[in-house]
């Protein structure tokens, strides 16, 4: 709802800039950009790489803005460098694109802020417009896990809690809970999925997963001996 209400003042910066791939009827090209506005759809400080369909290298393209429109990237107050003659200024340059201001604005929006169900539908239309969608594949599965996740965190509470507090030992017994939550918070924050180390399924299951498994071990050993 924040985003959707804040769509149209939506303004990024990074420190290393705004990157976005896209393909196109002329092939392949990234674009750079120092900031991104109205949900992505206005760029600032533009930089485009521009690539034929088998790969190769055409030309580079400088703007001090674009603007999306139908088909295209609007490009202003352009510079091409191409590896055939000098750069060329030129006012305005259109750059061919697939992509609709809603893959645009969801490509710079977080993962958190696309409803569930929509979700496996953005990933199929993000990666038929070359835009990376690993984020929203992790998010995905990050929200199945979730059920087994929250057993994980009831069974190391219940391993630490569980106990009769007259054997003693209540100091090790709440310092170990609360080592035992914070190292399975840390690990569903850890971003390796969208880092690109982790497959999205092994990422957002394996904490679940290890916790449930080791809080069972915990218990079983507590009960068993």
């Amino acid at each position: 709802m924040e985003t959707k209400l804040g769509a149209r003042n939506l303004r990024t910066k990074a420190d290393e800039g705004i990157w976005l791939r896209q393909r196109s009827v002329d092939g392949q090209s990234v674009l750079r950009a120092e900031i991104a506005s109205d949900g992505g759809t206005s760029l600032s400080g533009v930089t485009a790489f521009v690539y034929d369909p088998e790969g190769r290298f055409v030309e580079r393209i400088e703007a001090a803005r674009g603007f999306l429109t139908a088909g295209s990237w609007q490009l202003t107050d352009a510079r091409i460098s191409s590896l055939e003659g000098k750069p060329q200024q030129v006012a305005s340059y259109n750059l061919a694109t697939n992509l609709t201001p809603e893959q645009v604005t969801q490509a710079f929006a977080a993962p958190d802020t696309v409803p569930f169900w929509r979700l496996l539908p953005l990933v199929a239309r993000s990666e038929a417009a070359g835009i990376d969608a690993t984020r929203y594949r992790l998010r995905f599965q990050e929200l199945i896990a979730r059920p087994l996740l929250l057993m994980a965190m009831v069974f190391i509470a219940a391993s630490f809690s569980l106990r009769f507090f007259r054997f003693g030992g209540v100091a090790r017994m709440v310092s170990g809970g609360v080592i035992s939550g914070f190292v399975l918070y840390v690990a569903t924050k850890l971003d390796l999925g969208g880092a690109g180390l982790l497959s999205a399924p092994v990422a957002a299951w394996s904490p679940a997963i290890v916790g449930s498994m080791l809080g069972i071990l915990v218990l079983l050993h507590l009960e068993d001996g």
